[in-house]
């Protein structure tokens, strides 16, 4: 154990991090002697404000195109005169410009409460199949996986958007959609379908592959716990995202 120990010390935390990008089984059992997550956060963290910063523009094209044309059938502003319908309309659309503007604000909470979640689940299957993992370990699994669930994510769909531009983006879904993966499958009109298959982008799928890895790694469960925890993960992240599409629908 000792000579286990001095192999795996001298590794700091940002190699973790990267590790777990090309080499995640040495990054996980460095992770079970010694949990580090920060630089895994900070990385994540500073590729998910500079996305919300790059696709600003994008984004306020989606909503100058998608808002108006999904308020117009609103029975409520519908029944208003053209003046007050197009003043009401300007003031749902200034609010949504001053959230988009100061969204990259929330993305280290997200990233934060992402993590959260993720390791209580992962704590509740670690105790049920009898796992040898604690909430440390497993918290310095979600994060250090972060970087490909939000890194990677974001540096993909940045990339395409930037190349792409902005007036490509009509809807918010088809930002989500920026970043390849099953929700390019779904046809343009079938909101909460696409919303739903969003959550399956090969950047989320590969970071599920990571925390069944993870999970076998660190806690030392057997492959069907840890695949219902990535399963837990990533499906219930897609009936969030139907959900929301079902409500702005």
């Amino acid at each position: 154990m000792g000579t286990t120990d001095t192999a795996f010390k001298p590794r700091s935390g940002l190699l973790t991090a990267i590790d777990v990008i090309i080499a995640p089984q040495a990054a996980f059992e460095r992770i079970a002697l010694a949990p580090t997550w920060v630089w895994a956060f900070l990385i994540a963290t500073v590729v998910a404000i500079a996305y919300s910063f790059a696709t600003l523009p994008a984004v306020i094209h989606a909503i100058d195109t998608a808002v108006p044309q999904m308020l117009a059938h609103n029975p409520q502003i519908a029944s208003l005169p053209p003046a007050q319908q197009q003043k009401q309309i300007a003031m749902i659309l200034g609010i949504q410009h001053t959230i988009s503007k100061f969204g990259w604000i929330v993305q280290p909470i997200s990233i934060l409460f992402g993590a959260l979640v993720q390791t209580l689940i992962m704590l509740v299957v670690n105790a049920a199949a009898k796992g040898k993992a604690n909430f440390s370990r497993l918290w310095a699994l979600a994060m250090n996986v972060a970087v490909v669930g939000y890194g990677v994510s974001y540096l993909v769909g940045m990339t395409v958007i930037l190349v792409r531009g902005p007036d490509a983006y009509d809807t918010v879904l088809s930002l989500a959609n920026a970043i390849p993966g099953l929700g390019m499958l779904a046809p343009p009109d079938a909101h909460v379908l696409g919303a739903f298959l969003a959550a399956f982008s090969l950047p989320n799928i590969w970071a599920a592959v990571l925390f069944v890895m993870g999970m076998r790694t660190i806690a030392r469960v057997s492959l069907a716990p840890a695949i219902t925890a990535a399963a837990i993960m990533i499906f219930g992240l897609a009936l969030i995202l139907a959900g929301q599409a079902a409500q702005a629908h």
